[in-house]
């Protein structure tokens, strides 16, 4: 993309002659209270990389709808309300690219279906309703990916749950779209299928033959198989898949040997037996992975020291850090939940105010963060050990000027990072890695001359 080259080092150039911002290198985002649809409460589930932020929130009248906000705004009350299947309610769970919605409704008859929207339009009745499987008439659909393919589970006889995957932009098909499980034996089981990514690779939870939950990971476009797809736990009785990324990479929750729950990363191979790395916790005895982005930034929640709440953390750089410590001025109100993060670093998380209601919240990256940020991307790459280093070196310098207020110097070195990134295209960073990396750097750039 050499116009983005162009202009992101002209935006280095220029901001060299300004030194006014103070950053710490420890204040990596900017808090935005995303409001409501008119009623008190609203919970955030997941958003774009445009920003566009999905969830539920309550109306005017106190139903809770469906939201999707344009992007980088809060909740616009007039527009961002995607309506229901013709019952009371709805609740958005995901939200690809396009701006297509996914999550569930009630429908006239009081049962729940999933949907998935048209790009940025509402729900439509006759168009959205994805259906459901045989047994009673219920399902949900939990994530969608960037051709259109839904994932989720529904009612399957009157004692089990089957997961499913849908063809791209089509509506649940029983004899096509159904996972199976885990299970080798003929007893009822519950699968649950949370996320799926590009290669059309799906998430999620299934009982055992030994009727245990296990977290596991499909082959792409395939069914489960219970020879290679059950991801094991991390020592405990069983474990859960929330979210996996493009290269592979899971995350999730697992019960460990002395008895706590704790987050999950796995590496992106699909062996029988993929090695679980305990994220830890935040000094308590739970923690819950809930999404990863594509430079390996997690994302989720976890119990503090001493019997303390639950705080929403972000786990980058090998360390789980709570994401209330990261925001300046701190937060009124306690992050207690972070749900998902974008390629750019942006995270959607909850809250609760004094007074009982749910609020909901979109944290933007700082120019300190955008580097931290950078610093996870290269690390990501499978690059020689010299050139991971040389680079991450150049931007935790960028760091270090940061900190101490030298903008002149921050921005000089990112402009060095730069070049380094672009001399590298085609040699050891595929042109790809390069797009990658520019694009956030664009992002920084633009958000050092604009706090100026």
């Amino acid at each position: 993309m050499p116009t983005l080259h162009k202009f992101c080092h002209l935006l280095l150039v220029v901001a060299l002659g300004s030194v006014s911002l103070r950053a710490s290198a420890q204040t990596r985002y900017t808090m935005h209270d995303l409001g409501s649809l008119g009623g008190a409460g609203t919970f955030a589930r997941s958003l774009n990389s445009h920003g566009e932020v999905v969830g539920t929130a309550a109306t005017s009248s106190g139903q809770f709808h469906a939201f999707r906000t344009s992007p980088n705004s809060p909740i616009n009350s007039a527009t961002d309300d995607l309506g229901t299947l013709g019952g009371a309610t709805s609740t958005a769970t995901n939200v690809n690219d396009q701006g297509q919605v996914v999550g569930s409704s009630q429908t006239p008859d009081l049962y729940s279906h999933a949907f998935r929207s048209a790009p940025h339009l509402p729900i439509r009745p006759a168009t959205d309703d994805l259906g459901t499987f045989s047994g009673p008439p219920s399902s949900q659909a939990n994530a969608i990916n960037e051709q259109g393919q839904v994932v989720g589970f529904g009612s399957e006889g009157i004692l089990s749950l089957h997961a499913f995957r849908t063809t791209p932009n089509r509506p649940l098909d029983e004899s096509t779209d159904d996972l199976g499980g885990l299970s080798i034996t003929s007893f009822p089981q519950d699968t649950e299928a949370n996320s799926i990514n590009n290669a059309g690779v799906v998430v999620g939870s299934s009982t055992t033959s030994g009727n245990i939950g296990h977290a596991f990971r499909t082959q792409p476009d395939s069914p489960i198989n219970p020879t290679t797809d059950d991801l094991g736990t991390l020592g405990g009785p069983s474990s859960i898949a929330t979210d996996v990324n493009d290269s592979g990479y899971v995350v999730g929750s697992s019960g460990t040997f002395l008895n706590e729950t704790h987050a999950f990363l796995t590496a992106p191979s699909n062996t029988a037996t993929p090695l679980l790395v305990d994220l830890g916790t935040l000094g308590g005895p739970y923690s819950q992975a809930n999404a990863l982005n594509n430079s390996g930034e997690v994302v989720g929640s976890s119990s503090t020291a001493g019997g303390g709440q639950a705080h929403a953390f972000l786990y980058s750089g090998g360390a789980m850090l709570d994401l209330n410590t990261l925001i300046t001025p701190a937060p009124v109100i306690l992050l207690a939940q972070a749900n998902d993060i974008n390629d750019f670093g942006q995270i959607v998380a909850n809250g609760t105010a004094s007074d009982g209601t749910q609020h909901a919240f979109r944290l933007d990256p700082t120019p300190a963060g955008f580097i931290y940020l950078l610093i996870d991307v290269i690390r990501s790459f499978n690059l020689p050990v010299g050139a991971t280093h040389h680079l991450t070196a150049q931007l935790e310098d960028c760091l270090k000027s940061l900190q101490r207020g030298d903008m002149k110097s921050s921005i000089q070195k990112l402009l060095d990072f730069q070049t380094t990134v672009m001399l590298g295209r085609g040699i050891q960073l595929a042109a790809s890695e390069v797009d990658t990396v520019l694009k956030i750097e664009n992002r920084a750039a633009s958000l050092l001359l604009s706090s100026n």
